[in-house]
């Protein structure tokens, strides 16, 4: 017959497969369930169109919804460089930790930023987005992506040639300027208005127009009047032409007698 294993045996076997059941079966930290991570939707910028030089404040909110208490720093990158680093605590259960920092952005461009989220025991977590800094011409807290008038002379960008000098501008209906003449000025406007007073010559005046730039040219009017400058004019040369003659035949003749 077999032997038989002493009592103590299994009581000892016993006991240690309870302990190991309780071992696996025992709750395991939530270190699992949190999440330090932050998406988009976390992030805001005041203003939320950000204008070169003028200051900028950025909030980020973490939100881990752990069962423990947890505490980090969030640092704020843009293009590499650090602006800002905070610190972020959260108590088990409790509410979300919003964090924000504030920013010069000293150039009109796109710039890099990255959210680095560090904690006690947990992975990191990276959050990057692009921001677009915006210029503003006229200083007037509107980004000239959203002004209407960059340059705040009163003519709309729409309207105006030059819209980032406001001491130049193209005004619909200040007629003839500088800019609006010389830009749609044309040579053959010249011979336009030839050919206008030539076909037309009874006109007293005759006008063209091109956009802004307006010509007037006053033409003899040709009517049933007679002209008494051209007639005038003729007389004068007439006598001029006899006196002249009569002079040339007396010097003549005088210089005939003085010579016999």
């Amino acid at each position: 017959m077999r032997e038989r294993l002493p009592s103590v045996f299994y009581s000892f076997a016993g006991f240690f497969a309870l302990l190991l059941a309780c071992f696996i079966l025992q709750p395991q930290p939530v270190l699992a369930a949190c999440d330090i991570s932050i998406s988009s939707g976390d992030v805001i910028t005041v203003p939320s169109n950000p204008i070169v030089n003028r200051s900028v404040k950025l909030y980020a909110t973490v939100d881990p919804k752990c069962g423990i208490d947890v505490e980090g720093t969030i640092a704020f990158s843009f293009n590499g460089q650090i602006a800002a680093s905070e610190p972020f605590s959260y108590r088990a259960g409790g509410l979300a930790e919003e964090v924000w920092a504030t920013w010069t952005p000293s150039q009109a461009a796109k710039h890099e930023l990255r959210i680095d989220v560090k904690a006690a025991g947990l992975a990191d977590a990276v959050y990057e987005q692009s921001i677009y800094v915006d210029s503003d011409s006229d200083n007037d807290g509107v980004g000239n992506s959203f002004d209407t008038d960059d340059d705040n002379d009163g003519v709309p960008d729409s309207d105006d040639d030059f819209p980032l000098d406001d001491s130049r501008s193209a005004k619909p209906s200040a007629g003839f300027t500088e800019n609006a003449a010389l830009k749609n000025y044309r040579p053959e406007s010249l011979m336009e208005i030839s050919e206008a007073v030539a076909d037309e010559p009874s006109a007293e005046f005759v006008t063209t127009t091109n956009s802004d730039l307006t010509l007037q040219i006053e033409t003899a009017a040709e009517n049933n009047e007679p002209d008494f400058h051209k007639e005038r004019g003729f007389v004068y040369a007439w006598v001029a032409a006899v006196l002249s003659g009569v002079l040339a035949a007396y010097f003549f003749f005088k210089y005939r007698r003085q010579r016999r």
